[in-house]
């Protein structure tokens, strides 16, 4: 039969013209020219032996067909996944899951899709999956969410809020057919309204970019850097310690102050040496004992007096010399007076007039 044609040159499908019976409902409904939904039972992807095409994943699709009081089911083998773009450059691809029967040989867990065959043709690779169907345990939403975007596959969520705010999940569950908790997750990467950015996972570990308060912050819970744009300040905290460490130089400056504490011990060490420098005042305080030890000499010098300050002042050595030159006086006769050591024993002397050597009385 010639199909029918108009003057442009469109032609009408066989069951539109006037000189054939009209398609009846009945037969449009059950026809394969109908769209049907079903339940995606297998998967086949090219390597597999019961792909037909051997370049697209195939898929096995079981409908339920409802006819009076009478229902069958009809598999459509070799069902492809339409392309929503249609092009080798613009392209999305997924994969559906198939079901699997339970004890009772029900299938679950399946993708409830919905089919149309090309041309009317039930052949394989003819029968497309155009969409899916809303599940009857998906996620129900309100009027309260307002417009948004809400995306899971694989155990990932992508959710769009109607704030325009953007969150990705990970939970770390794909597999319906053995759902378990996974101690890897959640992991929760977020950008908020205001153009902050988070990202966290179950340990309090995260980074934080906060633009309404301008800081950054990088966090494990008891341990935190925070990074200040506004009041231009860097904090670093820890729970317990903290350690810095280079292969080369490391330098601390600070255009103002410096302040260094300890609740308890504080140790500076070098290998080589240790310079302490001021271009004002140097102030060492201690509580208690303070103690200068060196394996060679200890020179103290000022361009100006050097006081030393205590109810007892105890100079010990072998030789113990007082003064700048051979020929400079230190002190007068009856005026200073020392205790002088012969081994561990302290003795009683004093300072010559005019003398560098200090002698101890027998």
């Amino acid at each position: 039969m010639i199909p029918k044609t108009d003057w442009d040159g469109s032609v009408h499908p066989h069951f539109s013209q006037n000189n054939k019976k009209s398609m009846d409902y009945s037969s449009f409904l059950f026809g394969n020219l109908s769209m049907r939904s079903g339940i995606v039972t297998a998967i086949y992807y090219p390597e597999d032996v019961n792909n037909t095409s051997k370049k697209e994943i195939e898929y096995d699709v079981l409908v339920l067909n409802k006819e009076n009081q009478s229902v069958t089911f009809t598999k459509f083998r070799g069902c492809v996944v339409s392309n929503m773009f249609g092009m080798t450059n613009n392209s999305l691809s997924y994969t559906l899951q198939a079901g699997e029967k339970d004890e009772k040989g029900f299938i679950k867990n399946g993708s409830m899709v919905l089919i149309l065959c090309l041309n009317g043709s039930p052949d394989a690779n003819q029968a497309m999956i155009i969409g899916g169907l809303q599940h009857p345990d998906q996620k129900t939403y309100s009027s309260a969410d307002g417009q948004f975007y809400d995306f899971t596959f694989n155990g990932m969520n992508y959710n769009i809020n109607k704030d325009g705010e953007l969150t990705i999940t990970f939970s770390g569950n794909p597999d319906l057919n053995n759902p378990q908790d996974n101690p890897a997750a959640p992991t929760v990467l977020k950008f908020d309204k205001d153009g902050g950015f988070t990202i966290s996972d179950n340990e309090q570990q995260s980074i934080a970019l906060n633009r309404t308060s301008k800081t950054i912050t990088v966090t494990n819970g008891s341990e935190s850097i925070v990074i200040d744009k506004e009041n231009k300040k860097i904090s670093l905290n820890s729970g317990q310690n903290i350690e810095t460490s280079s292969e080369q130089d490391t330098k601390v400056s600070a255009q103002q102050n410096l302040d260094m504490s300890a609740q308890q011990n504080a140790t500076v060490q070098a290998e080589q040496n240790l310079n302490l420098n001021a271009n004002q005042n140097v102030i060492s305080q201690a509580g208690q004992n303070w103690q200068i030890q060196a394996g060679s000499n200890v020179t103290v010098s000022s361009q100006g007096s050097v006081i030393i300050q205590a109810p007892t002042v105890i100079v010990q050595g072998d030789t113990t010399l007082l003064g700048a030159a051979p020929t400079a006086p230190v002190a007068l006769a009856g005026v200073s007076q020392i205790i002088a050591f012969l081994g561990p024993v302290p003795l009683p002397g004093n300072i010559i007039t005019g003398s560098t050597t200090v002698l101890g009385s027998p």
